[in-house]
């Protein structure tokens, strides 16, 4: 039976409304993507575009320098998280002018943080926008990284508050943003 491949199409389907796309390729191989070609519209500002595909790329959760071989199962966009639990958090992170926006959200309460298109701007955005929302002060640094643990993709994320250092992981069961916030909330102490 052949694998659905739905998220694929979301991805190039958002690359390919960036203004000044005139064309694009996604190659896929064995174990997902493995690169992605680009046409640009005559007289369009290459760099320009160029940034906001790398937007969109980290929104879905891959890197703009090199694109890693991913299952495509996991490229999905990263959007609110559907929670059984009342009171649990959700989040999304989308791309914003600035880089990239997270909102965090615990019932009707939500709050909104943006930083730079990175995986660093992304746990800081989580963190920043938690922490308001429970009233507390946000980290003074967030890293972090994707890993991938035999077979299985990790987020970790290590926070700094003055002299103290903590770390966090999520396990990527299909929704990166809520493995981001499931780092960032134990590294943050919360989870």
């Amino acid at each position: 039976m052949e694998e659905e491949v739905p998220p694929v199409t979301a991805l190039e389907d958002r690359i390919r409304r960036i203004e000044g796309v005139a064309d694009l390729t996604l190659e896929l191989g064995d174990s997902g993507l493995e690169g992605i070609r680009v046409r640009v519209q005559p007289g369009v500002d290459e760099s320009k575009v160029l940034e906001e595909i790398r937007k969109v790329l980290v929104a879905y959760g891959l890197s703009s320098r090199s694109v890693p071989r991913l299952d495509p199962s996991m490229l999905r966009p990263v959007h609110p998280t559907e929670v059984d639990e009342p009171g649990a958090p959700t989040v999304s992170v989308l791309p914003d002018p600035v880089g990239l926006r997270a909102e965090v959200a615990i019932g009707d309460r939500r709050e909104t943080a943006t930083a730079e298109a990175t995986p660093d701007g992304a746990a800081r955005a989580v963190a920043e926008a938690l922490a308001r929302l429970s009233g507390e002060e946000p980290p003074d640094e967030c890293h972090a990284r994707r890993v991938t643990v035999g077979r299985v993709p990790v987020v970790v994320v290590v926070v700094r508050r003055a002299d103290q250092v903590q770390a966090g992981a999520g396990v990527v069961t299909g929704d990166l943003a809520q493995a981001l916030l499931d780092a960032v909330s134990m590294a943050m102490g919360r989870g």
